[in-house]
């Protein structure tokens, strides 16, 4: 196991070196699904109660449900950069391109995707209302992001 575990409602979700995404059941530790990464894990998997995000270094993000099953897949065509930051119906995620991607919670469509002028050092990080990004060591700057399609944080 490289990644993980982490408990998302009925189901427990991990890495294995073999790059390989397990699900099991948190009933009887059954397997309930299993699919291969197309690229090396970027950073744990990202989640909680209602579900978990797995991505990996060649932009690939996969949302999986509580109960265990893959809800969708998409490729951001960058990798990611953090953990995604789960705003209502959407999900935030940053990429080392220096995109924030804003994607339907329910089937990863895509609601806005907003260049922000910098190469992230780290992560998306929630103070409050304000969301904001590393953009080099010691240095944070707020993401001053109005959605076209959707509400802000």
């Amino acid at each position: 196991i490289i990644a993980g575990p982490v408990a998302a409602g009925g189901a427990v979700i991990m890495v294995t070196a073999d790059r390989q995404v397990r699900v099991l059941s948190t009933r009887d530790l059954s397997p309930i699904a299993s699919w291969a990464l197309e690229a090396p894990l970027a950073g744990a998997p990202a989640g909680g109660n209602d579900g978990c995000f797995i991505m990996d270094r060649a932009g690939g993000i996969t949302a999986i449900a509580r109960d265990g099953k893959r809800i969708w897949s998409i490729n951001l065509k960058a990798g990611t950069v953090g953990s995604p930051r789960v705003q209502e119906q959407t999900v935030w995620f940053l990429t080392s391109d220096g995109s924030l991607h804003v994607r339907s919670r329910s089937d990863g469509a895509e609601i806005d995707r907003i260049a922000l002028g910098i190469l992230p050092a780290g992560g998306l990080l929630q103070v409050g209302k304000q969301v904001l990004v590393a953009a080099g060591r010691g240095t944070i700057r707020p993401v001053a992001a109005v959605l076209r399609t959707a509400g802000g944080p």
